[in-house]
């Protein structure tokens, strides 16, 4: 999205152009950009008396393949959390979302805003397209409603997956307050 400028000899991010995708970080060379860390954030709810629940991307088993999926799930609980949970049970229910505006679809193109970087970047450069986003939220979303508003309203919930862009989605103001923190798996591995 070209949201990097350099001034007075230092890289920085231009926020209006920026769609948070990670891009920018993966691309210097000089490791000056960094993704911005929850990692602080976690250890404190993990310091607290409540709840604290891992919610793992599906893809997990890509991102650890020496580990055994139970082998993650105990050293999760070992660092303190208190239930590991995957958030693929929130693509059901956003499944059935899609299902049913496909079937009230009045020919209008869908776009899927499961990815919060498609979503930022339609916001910041294609704004007339915005009408054709899916009103459906993302599973990670899904999950953490399901874990806050059914499960366990004392719960904490702390994001687990491979993209920085949900960091992002996790603090826009649509959504704010149900996922309480974001790690990537490279930020869960340096743990």
């Amino acid at each position: 999205a070209k949201a990097i400028r350099v001034r007075e000899g230092l890289a920085e991010v231009i926020k209006e152009r920026c769609i948070s995708c990670g891009t920018c970080v993966q691309l210097c060379a000089a490791k000056a950009k960094l993704a911005e860390s929850d990692i602080g954030i976690v250890w404190q709810l993990l310091g607290e008396r409540q709840p604290v629940i891992a919610l793992l991307s599906a893809p997990f088993p890509a991102a650890f393949p020496e580990l055994r999926p139970g082998q993650l799930v105990t050293a999760l609980k070992k660092l303190g959390f208190s239930e590991v949970m995957e958030d693929s049970f929130g693509a059901e229910p956003v499944g059935r979302e899609y299902a049913r505006l496909l079937s009230e679809n009045n020919g209008k193109p869908i776009l899927s805003s499961t990815c919060p970087a498609v979503v930022f970047y339609i916001e910041k450069y294609y704004p007339q397209l915005i009408g054709n986003l899916a009103p459906i939220v993302s599973p990670m979303v899904a999950m953490g409603r399901v874990i806050k508003w059914q499960y366990n309203p004392q719960a904490k919930v702390v994001f687990i997956g491979p993209c920085i862009a949900k960091k992002a989605e996790s603090r826009d103001e649509k959504v704010a307050g149900v996922v309480d923190a974001v790690l990537t798996f490279s930020e869960l591995k340096g743990i």
